[in-house]
This record gives structure tokens, C-alpha cells and sequence, in this order.
């Protein structure tokens, strides 16, 4: 906040204002009267408090600063996707972004529910989201529910595939999928309401306000998420393969997100994140299965605050408080986990061929649930970890070499390292090579289960390696890569000579393919064309067995296909737009044994928005077909998946 008066901007002047917007935001949002909305007032205090606590700093004064991206070396090869990929203006879910365009390996339960993204076959555990620097797997079972994960228009998602341990340490072993909110805004006041309904009860409500000027800029956001689910399908698992509708299958969800940019003076850049989210959603029953009324409730409150002092520094604090309350037979079981982080990154400028980096980072965690051996008790696990990393750039092409030592109070972390290469071949042919050290830690749910989890346990290791060559000409681009992953000590559970199911370090996982990718993009007229296309043909087999039969040896891992393609086009043109996509998976199989598969699949996805104004506004209206093709498939063996439905939307935008 700038001084009318003296042109000085102080960190007391926006803490103070921090603090009372969301003081007013939240409670007008849920209401004082609400409990949750107490909660979620209380966590937006912390936050402001802290911000109070930074006002004792100093007060500078006030200069605009570019933003400065401080990267920690990636190798090369990543995607990147931008919000106008995609002809729609109303946020679509994690899950069903990546099942429409990416050969990801992902397993949903059903519509809303569970879904788990596993990358090159290394798991759901092994493959991690971060947002906002903070990694969203849960310390109790290390997965991701990239349902419940909002994209919003102009939010930026990037996929780096291959083991990224050194860069980020535990749990990405697989692969990273980074989500990044977007930062650019028109100054002055603007925003967008929005209203969808669809197919089987579905309907959303969307809302979004933002305030910038040279100095930064805040946005607030909120999505209201209402649906039934109740698909016709055919029970293939009965006799006669009756027509059923699906039941049980209710979601609800309500999704708020508070962002601040300040650019406080020549040195000084905040910016702050908040995310409260809360859903309940119905388990619908197999197709083994009778009715029931099993249902889960998710609260969540994350937070992240990253204060860039110099051009050439960046401190990030990080907070995540998780709820889940699941209701199975007539009893409710819940487990919250806590996530602290502290994050410092130093680095020399940008623009020189010498890069160096430095990071040094500190996450505690806790969580009780009422499976531990002691419900009430918060169990912890502290890790820390050092990290520095160098690069070299040249004319026609760089390397880069990183190492990260981490230690856990519970476990001894091996050294990890990554060493990456490009080089241009000519003036179309450019190449990548990527080689690391990878770990993956036990989880809370492993190492304290009553009666079954094992303290003892070692930390997955392995490594991975991966080679690529790209070529362009003009318009056209493509590109493949051979990858490489081994993964020792796979911490599995596995029932014992009683039946009874215990982790341990049973395993030894390797997965190996082949990953192609093209993409085409032509100005024709007033028309922009676009055409883009991947594959992957991999393996992922036991080749080690610490425990257990060795009927699994050789034996591709359960539910992760061999082949995973897609593709799609999109045309623009004017005030026009609309895209089709399509995605195909492969078999997979549902026992260890390779003794039963699913069925592969594929799905269609159609898309339309047209944009007009109204007034001095903007107004768009958008449809979208999912399933065109109305295929009858699972992703999980007696778990059904919707045929064919439809979504139409209204967007208007001040």
C-alpha cells in the first residue's frame, strides 16, 4: 500500500490491510455463526499475523521490480500447458484435465471421487503435485486426489516427467506436476461470474475478483460444485447384465482461493497464496455390491507466503492442514495430517553462462488418525535437507548437475543427484538427457497403523534415466524419448500367513518405455489450427521379490497399462473456438498374477465457446460433450465409468 502523501509503501500498511481483507472475506463467506467458518477466519489470521511480524522489518520505499523465476535447473523435455489450450472459461478439475490429454496413468474410482495420477508406472505415491512450492501428498498415505484440485483459467500446469528427487525431494520418483495460479492481470478492477449445468444433476457457480496496479495485485476466487452422478449403466457383473443407474454417487464441493502479488520496492517482492476447500462425496458401491451410504468428508486449508528480498533470493513458508472424516458401515473413521514448510533458495543472477543454486529446506509433519496405535496422539516426522545445484549454458545448448542431501529423524536418506544435458544437432534436431537419484519415503500409514504399520521400514531408492531427441521445422514439431526407472525396496502391503495385510519392503519395480509426442500449428486466414498427438508404450514389472510368492516376477504391475495414447485438434477464429480430444488406455491388469485384465478403452471429449459482447462487458457461452463415443468402460475393475454427457455454461466477464 503506497502513501498518498509521501510515496512510501510499508510492510506494517499491507500486513494491516492483508489481515483485515481477509478478517471481512471470510467472514462474509461462511458467516461467524458457522464453525468451519471460525476455523478457516482463524488460519486466515495466522497468516495476517505473520505478515504483521514481517512490518518490523523496515519501511522502503516503493519501485516496481520484474518478476524474477527462480528455477532449480529441470531437465529438459517438460510440458507445459497454458489456459487457452482448451476452448473453456470454467475451472475443470486436475482429473479431468490429464485424463482428456496426457498418458498419465490415471485411476478413478468414480465421478468426484478418489483419483490418483501415476507417472511412467511409478504409482500414485511416487508421482507429486506441488503447488505453490508446497508437494500436496499426503504424509498418511503419500497420494494426491487430483479431484478435488481445481484449474482455473490462466492457471499455468507443467509436467516433468522422470525422477526429480534432487530438485524436490521425497516422493518424486515418477514424475512432478507443478500448478502455477495465474499472474497476470489488466489493471484496474475485473473479474468474471459464471454459472454450468450439465448431464446427471451437475451444475457449478463460479466468481472472480481481482484488483491490480503497478505494485501488484490481489485476486479472490471462489467455485460452488453440485452433483448427482446418477448414470445409467450396464452391470456386467450380474446375471442377465441388467441396466442400472448408478447410486451413491453424490458430490458436493465449495473451493475458495485468496492470492496476493506486492511488489513493496526495488528489492522486496511478496506474494502470499491461501486455499480453503471442503467436499463431501458419496462412494457409490461396486457392481458386486448392494446400495449403501458410505460417504467422505474432505476440509483442507493450505497456505503459502514467498518473500523475495533480493533478484537473487526467495524464502517461502508453506502451511497445509488436511481433514477426512469416512463413513463405512455405520462408522465415521478420521485422520487430519499437518504439513509445515520453511524454504531458501539463493542463487546467482540470471543472464550469465555460470548458474549456481542453493536451497535449503525444513518440513515437519504430523498426523493422527483413528487407525493409529494411539487416536489421540499427533504422530511427527521431521526432515530436512540441503541442496545445491550449477549450470552451464553455451551457444548450442546447456548441462546442468544437482545433488540434495536430505535427513529424516526416522530414516537414513541416501545422497541424491541428477545430471542433465541438451544440444542442439543442426538447425532442426535438438537433444536431452536426463540421469538421477531417486527416494521415496514410508508414509505415516505405513510406519504407524495399529497393530500392522512397521516403524522399521527403508525408504524407497532407485533410479532413472532418459533420453531424448526433438525435431522442428517451422510449424511442426516432434519429439521422443526412451525412459528408464528402478525402484528397490517397494514398500508394499501384502497379507501374511494369518491373511492379514502389513507393509513392507517386498519389491523390486522396473519400468521402462518409449514416449512420442507431435504437435502442428498452421495460420490459415483468419483461422489458427492446431493438431497435437502422444503415445507411450512401456513395462512395468516385478523383477525382484523380497517377500511373498514369486508367482508376481516379470508380471506387469496391476492397473498400469502398456499403452497409453491421445490427440485432439483445436481451431480459433475470431470470437470462435472449439477442440476435440481423445484419449485411449490400454488393458490393464487386475491381479498380480496377470490372470485377469480390464478391457482397453478410449473417450472423446468436444468442446465450443463462443465469445460476444454485452454493454461495455464481455459475455461467452461454452458447451462441452464428454464421452462422445458413449463407451461403456472401468477404470477400476467393477467400478463404472459415465457414457455420454453434456455440460453448457455461461461466462461474463467485467
Amino acid at each position: 500500500m503506497v502513501c498518498p502523501t509521501t510515496g512510501r509503501t510499508t510492510w506494517k500498511s499491507y500486513a494491516v490491510a492483508l489481515f483485515r481483507q481477509q478478517e471481512a472475506s471470510a467472514g462474509r463467506v461462511l458467516g461467524l455463526e458457522n464453525v468451519h467458518g471460525l476455523q478457516m477466519l482463524r488460519n486466515f489470521f495466522l497468516v495476517g499475523i505473520f505478515g504483521y511480524i514481517l512490518a518490523a522489518v523496515s519501511d522502503l520505499p516503493a519501485q516496481t521490480l520484474p518478476e524474477v523465476t527462480v528455477s532449480a535447473g529441470h531437465p529438459t523435455g517438460h510440458l507445459l500447458w497454458e489456459a487457452d489450450t482448451i476452448p473453456t472459461e470454467a475451472p475443470v478439475t486436475l482429473a479431468d484435465r490429464l485424463l482428456w490429454e496426457h498418458p498419465l496413468a490415471i485411476r478413478a474410482n468414480a465421478p468426484g471421487t478418489l483419483t490418483t495420477v501415476s507417472a511412467r508406472g511409478a504409482g500414485p505415491g511416487r508421482t507429486a503435485v506441488i503447488w505453490h512450492g508446497l508437494n500436496l501428498q499426503s504424509p498418511q498415505n503419500g497420494v494426491v486426489d487430483v479431484s478435488l484440485i481445481p484449474l482455473w483459467p490462466g492457471d499455468r500446469l507443467r509436467m516433468i516427467p522422470g525422477g526429480q528427487s534432487s530438485a524436490l525431494g521425497n516422493g518424486a520418483m515418477g514424475g512432478v506436476l507443478t500448478l502455477v495460479s495465474e499472474d497476470q492481470h489488466p489493471p484496474g478492477l475485473s473479474g468474471d461470474l459464471g454459472f454450468s449445468a450439465g448431464s446427471f444433476g451437475f451444475w457449478q457457480a463460479q466468481a472472480r475478483a481481482t484488483w491490480s496496479d503497478a505494485h501488484g495485485s490481489s485476486t479472490l476466487k471462489g467455485l460452488v460444485q453440485t452433483a448427482e452422478n446418477n448414470f445409467p449403466f450396464v452391470n456386467t457383473a450380474q446375471i442377465g447384465r441388467p441396466e442400472q443407474k448408478q447410486t451413491n454417487n453424490n458430490v458436493r464441493r465449495i473451493d475458495l482461493q485468496q492470492h496476493n502479488t506486492w511488489q513493496l520496492n526495488t528489492h522486496h517482492k511478496l506474494e502470499t497464496a491461501l486455499w480453503w476447500q471442503e467436499a463431501r462425496r458419496e462412494i457409490p458401491p461396486s457392481m458386486t455390491a448392494s446400495a449403501d451410504d458410505t460417504w467422505q468428508k474432505d476440509r483442507n486449508f493450505r497456505a503459502a507466503v514467498s518473500w523475495k528480498p533480493t533478484e537473487n533470493q526467495q524464502h517461502r513458508l508453506a502451511w497445509s492442514d488436511e481433514n477426512i472424516h469416512f463413513f463405512l458401515n455405520g462408522d465415521t473413521d478420521t485422520s487430519r495430517a499437518r504439513t509445515a514448510q520453511w524454504q531458501t533458495r539463493l542463487h546467482t543472477p540470471e543472464g550469465r553462462p555460470w548458474r549456481f543454486v542453493l536451497e535449503a529446506q525444513l518440513t515437519p509433519q504430523w498426523g493422527m488418525a483413528d487407525g493409529y496405535a494411539d487416536s489421540s496422539r499427533w504422530y511427527a516426522q521431521w526432515r530436512g535437507a540441503l541442496a545445491p545445484a550449477g549450470s552451464f549454458k553455451w551457444k548450442s545448448g546447456k548441462a546442468s548437475l544437482s545433488l540434495r542431501q536430505e535427513w529424516a529423524d526416522f530414516a537414513e536418506v541416501p545422497l541424491l543427484w541428477a545430471v542433465a544435458a541438451e544440444q542442439a544437432l543442426g538447425k532442426r534436431w535438438r537433444a536431452h538427457l536426463h540421469l538421477s537419484r531417486n527416494f521415496n519415503l514410508p508414509t505415516l500409514n505405513d510406519r504407524f497403523w495399529l497393530n500392522l504399520g512397521n516403524p522399521d521400514l527403508l525408504p524407497e531408492q532407485g533410479y532413472s534415466a532418459e533420453a531424448g531427441i526433438r525435431w522442428a521445422q517451422k510449424e511442426l514439431l516432434v519429439e521422443s524419448t526412451v525412459f528408464h526407472l528402478l525402484l528397490d525396496d517397494w514398500i508394499l502391503w501384502q497379507p501374511g500367513s494369518d491373511g492379514v495385510f502389513r507393509p513392507g519392503n517386498l519389491r523390486q519395480v522396473w519400468s521402462r518405455g518409449v514416449e512420442m509426442a507431435a504437435s502442428w500449428e498452421k495460420r490459415a486466414g483468419a483461422w489458427q489450427l492446431s493438431v497435437q498427438a502422444h503415445a507411450q508404450f512401456s513395462a512395468t514389472t516385478n523383477t525382484q521379490v523380497y517377500g511373498g510368492t514369486d508367482v508376481v516376477l516379470d508380471k506387469q504391475l496391476i492397473y498400469t497399462p502398456m499403452q497409453l495414447a491421445g490427440g485432439g485438434f483445436s481451431a480459433h477464429r475470431g470470437r470462435f473456438s472449439m477442440a476435440y480430444l481423445h484419449q485411449y488406455s490400454g488393458a490393464r491388469y487386475t491381479r498380480s498374477d496377470e490372470s485377469a485384465q480390464l478391457p482397453a478403452y478410449q473417450t472423446g471429449t468436444a468442446m465450443v465457446r463462443f465469445r460476444f459482447p454485452v454493454g461495455r462487458r464481455v459475455a461467452s457461452v461454452e458447451g462441452r460433450l464428454e464421452n462422445c463415443w458413449n463407451a461403456a468402460y472401468q477404470i477400476i475393475e467393477y467400478r463404472p465409468m459415465p457414457g455420454r454427457s453434456g455440460r453448457i455454461g455461461l461466462l461474463v466477464v467485467f
